[in-house]
């Protein structure tokens, strides 16, 4: 029950019902506009949860509250011809008086963008970020699953929902596809808002096995 709360619909049947489940082309399969799309009103913006994904162009970034099991995008940038420090700058600025917690690229701990050779993960703290980020990077298709649970979980729960108003994050959940005939993500054009959020997702909501460890247990043994 526990794994049916936390794993996707395909990735349960396939772990425990030992079903063959195709993916199909897109990479958010469990994305819905009538079950995700959501606006959130009157958010409070005291504590916010951003993702965010490294490039030159486009720097981008999904600005997220957290609602107890729920998520709820209520803002995103998408910078062109950008730097950290101004994805930085623009956060504060739009939100000036929240506390904020940063979810970045793992590789930010060692990429350097800044004229002083400041790494990107050191410019988000002394921005006043809190910044949270595994050592290296999770296996894509980790990520992918976190994400997708969140949409829509086995048990039909729906714990991930974007803003109308988020076009580049609500384009990007419904275009990032797989390369035709595999399961690699065709990274381009549409992976850069999916993979912010999924850094942010994959962190706070990882999916995980609550199984206590225990001896095996024998007839000669108690």
């Amino acid at each position: 029950e526990a794994a049916r709360r936390e794993l996707g619909e395909k990735e349960f049947n396939q772990e425990f019902n030992a079903t063959f489940e195709s993916y199909g082309q897109l990479v958010a399969y469990a994305w819905n506009r009538e079950n995700n799309l959501k606006q959130l009103e009157k958010p409070g913006l005291s504590e916010l949860h951003i993702g965010m994904d490294f490039n030159f162009s486009p720097l981008t970034a999904c600005v997220m509250v957290k609602q107890g099991p729920d998520m709820y995008v209520i803002d995103e940038l998408h910078l062109v011809d950008s730097r950290t420090q101004e994805i930085a700058d623009e956060i504060k600025r739009r939100y000036p008086n929240s506390k904020i917690t940063v979810y970045p690229d793992p590789s930010s701990r060692q990429r350097k963008t800044s004229a002083n050779g400041q790494t990107d993960f050191t410019i988000l703290q002394n921005a006043g970020f809190t910044v949270k980020a595994p050592l290296a990077h999770d296996a894509v298709r980790d990520r992918i699953n976190a994400l997708n649970a969140r949409l829509k979980s086995s048990a039909g729960t729906h714990h991930l929902f974007v803003d109308p108003k988020c076009k580049h994050t609500i384009e990007s959940l419904e275009k990032y596809s797989y390369k035709p005939q595999t399961q690699i993500p065709d990274k381009g054009q549409f992976d850069h808002q999916f993979d912010a959020l999924s850094y942010a997702i994959a962190y706070i909501f990882p999916l995980k096995r609550e199984r206590e460890p225990s001896a095996p247990q024998r007839f000669t043994h108690r």
